[in-house]
């Protein structure tokens, strides 16, 4: 018989005190404050590491969190926010529940100014790049075959940076709501897919043609939606968030071997 919702909840909570009560739930040397624990998630065990880093932004470290299958994966989804679009937004919050499902160890940066609440300025792009390999530098011991970055707006910008600058290839990428400044990388990549929005301001439809018809970007134009692929609609909102995660998925799960590590 089928879980429902609250059935399934319930399994996660207990499966969670369980393993606390277990010692599983314990903490490690290392990497500032490092967090682990096994939890059953719907069925799977997952490793979750919250691990701290320092930044540039102030003395609050930032926090991100790597997601690992407890089987091992040879494949891992960097996960770049935007700029006031943080990894618990529902963007991005659902394209990792979708790298996850899809076989995909999961790294979600967090940005020191985001951490710190201060203001950020363009030319401290080099910064977040800096920063974000820095988290990246922590879990890639691990032998990765397999390498995606997914990006939102101006994470976009920092996923094309970084790939740039690191010593690996990446396989495939994912551009939600692109900025201008990243088609020409679009253009160059191995293979991408694009979602953005026809009522975007900062990515226009005379923009599309750039990136559309090509053999190795898949584009999805969304009627109706925003930078934040949302339209005045609730409703219409919610389904384009579960299509945005199913796009995501099928790409993810028809990756190439992208050589990562």
């Amino acid at each position: 018989m089928a879980y429902s919702s609250l059935q399934r909840v319930s399994s996660v909570v207990n499966s969670f005190v369980r393993a606390k009560s277990n010692g599983v739930y314990n903490k490690a040397n290392g990497i500032g404050c490092f967090r682990l624990w096994k939890i059953a998630k719907l069925g799977k065990v997952v490793e979750e590491v919250a691990f701290e880093r320092p930044t540039r932004w102030g003395e609050i470290p930032v926090k991100h969190l790597f997601q690992k299958h407890a089987k091992k994966s040879s494949k891992l989804a960097v996960l770049f926010p935007g700029r006031e679009y943080p990894q618990s937004a529902p963007l991005m919050w659902y394209a990792a529940k979708s790298a996850f499902s899809a076989g995909y160890d999961v790294l979600g940066i967090e940005y020191g100014y985001q951490a710190n609440r201060t203001d950020l300025r363009m030319d401290d792009l080099d910064v977040l790049v800096s920063e974000a390999i820095d988290a990246m530098d922590q879990v890639m011991p691990d032998s990765y075959r397999e390498v995606t970055f997914i990006g939102k707006s101006l994470g976009t910008m920092v996923q094309a940076s970084v790939a740039q600058k690191i010593s690996f290839s990446v396989g495939s990428h994912v551009f939600l709501t692109p900025l201008k400044p990243v088609i020409p990388f679009i253009q160059e990549t191995q293979r991408s897919l694009v979602i953005v929005g026809d009522c975007d301001p900062l990515f226009e439809a005379t923009d599309i043609p750039h990136i559309a018809n090509r053999s190795n970007v898949d584009v999805s134009v969304i009627a109706g939606a925003n930078h934040a692929l949302e339209t005045e609609d609730v409703s219409e909102s919610i389904r384009i968030l579960g299509q945005t995660a199913t796009l995501c998925e099928d790409f993810l799960r028809n990756a190439k071997d992208g050589n990562g590590g």
